[in-house]
């Protein structure tokens, strides 16, 4: 008598086995904005004693895309030099 109920509960309440079949659903990945012109070309760049904010600031300009800064930012001089024209992305 118990296998029974125990059957019964199980074929019931469909214990053991999916409630509903579902469909393999694809991850969600962030969309990331393209770049108005990609393979522009952007002359020399020389940074020379540049503060951290100023460096985002211009990636934000030459990207065209949006940089989340943390609030944090070490007070930094950032000296860089291209040697040669660069692309926007």
């Amino acid at each position: 008598m118990k296998s029974f109920i125990t059957i019964c509960t199980l074929l019931l309440f469909n214990i053991g086995a999916p409630l509903f079949a579902q469909d393999a659903v694809p991850p969600i990945s962030p969309l990331e904005p393209e770049a108005k012109q990609p393979e522009a070309m952007v002359d020399e760049l020389v940074l020379v004693d540049m503060g951290a904010p100023q460096v985002i600031e211009l990636l934000e300009t030459l990207t065209g895309k949006i940089i989340l800064r943390r609030q944090d930012i070490a007070a930094a001089k950032i000296n860089f030099n291209s040697r040669g024209p660069l692309t926007n992305s």
